[in-house]
C-alpha cells in the first residue's frame, strides 16, 4: 500500500507558480536593469522571484534616461500560507505583470543649449 501511494504521488503532476514581469518601451530596444543587474533590451520578459519593490534604469541612445521605482504586487494566490497549497495544485498558475515606459527624446543640440544658458546668465545679471 505505502509503495502504491507513493508511486501515485510522484506520478501525479504537481503544478507551480510562474512568475514573469514583460518590459517595454517607446521607442524599443533601450537597455534595461533592475536592482542594478542588467536584465536585456525591450521589449523583454523576464523571471522574477520576489514580489515587491524594483529599481529600474532604462537607458537608449537617443532618448532620455529613466531611474524609478515600481512595485509588483503579489496575487491573492501566492500569499503567504496560501502559496503552499498554491505550489500543490495540478495546473500551473502564472503571475504576468506588465510595465511601459515612453522614453522621451534627448535634446543634445549644443546651439539650443548655449542659448539657454545665455537667457539665464542675462536674467541672473538683470540685463
Amino acid at each position: 500500500m505505502r509503495i502504491l501511494l507513493g508511486i501515485i504521488l510522484f506520478t501525479v503532476p504537481f503544478g507551480c507558480v510562474k512568475r514573469t514581469l514583460s518590459i517595454s518601451t517607446t521607442p524599443d530596444n533601450a537597455l534595461v536593469w533592475l536592482n542594478d543587474r542588467e536584465v536585456g533590451r525591450t521589449p523583454l520578459r523576464v523571471e522574477f522571484l520576489y514580489y515587491g519593490e524594483y529599481d529600474i534604469r532604462i537607458q537608449h541612445d537617443e532618448s532620455e534616461s529613466i531611474m524609478t521605482t515600481r512595485w509588483i504586487r503579489s496575487p491573492w494566490w501566492d500569499m503567504p500560507f496560501v502559496d503552499i497549497a498554491a505550489e500543490a495544485v495540478p495546473f500551473e498558475l502564472n503571475a504576468n505583470p506588465v510595465w511601459h515606459f515612453d522614453l522621451q527624446p534627448r535634446n543634445d543640440n549644443l546651439n539650443d543649449l548655449v542659448n539657454r544658458a545665455n537667457g539665464f546668465r542675462s536674467r541672473e545679471i538683470g540685463e
